[in-house]
């Protein structure tokens, strides 16, 4: 899991990590939660055995709060490894911009 450490990723539980992205200058301007007034987003990774095939898999997520009381849970899962190193970054995007849209919605 070293590409997640690389992409300022820390492990909380095994298996499961988080980043802070209000603290990053990208997203500094984005709205956090109301419930902890910060900006969180998280990738667990899970591991399940068939036969003798080890499956592996990510999901990230954001789950916060708007400002009208109402909690969002915005997950993109299933992902391979591979799929979750080559395309970090876009994920990421994809899901500040729609926490942002749940936000002022």
């Amino acid at each position: 899991m070293q590409f997640l450490i690389e992409k300022g990723y820390k492990e909380r539980q095994q298996g499961k990590w988080q980043k802070r992205m209000d603290t990053l200058e990208l997203w500094k301007d984005y709205p956090l939660c109301e419930c902890n007034d910060k900006l969180f987003l998280n990738i667990n990774y899970f591991t399940h055995i068939s036969g003798w095939v080890v499956y592996e898999s990510y999901a990230m997520f954001l789950t916060h709060e708007n400002p009208k009381g109402e909690w969002c849970n915005l997950e993109i899962y299933s992902l391979s490894p591979q799929q979750i190193i080559d395309n970090i970054a876009a994920y990421e995007a994809t899901l500040m911009q729609m926490w942002e849209l749940f936000y002022r919605s």
